[in-house]
């Protein structure tokens, strides 16, 4: 489980710099709050 969260988090830094080398701005208030979520749930998983 911990892998497959470690991933998400990745595609969306991944997605992040595409934007970026687009010349787009990135949409950080969509990325923002799943990468948040992302990061909750890998501390929960830590905790077992």
């Amino acid at each position: 489980m911990i892998l497959e969260v470690r991933e998400v988090v990745a595609e969306i830094k991944a997605l992040h710099a595409t934007y970026k080398a687009s010349g787009n701005p990135p949409p950080e208030n969509l990325l923002a709050p799943v990468l948040q979520n992302a990061i909750l749930a890998l501390q929960s998983l830590g905790r077992y």
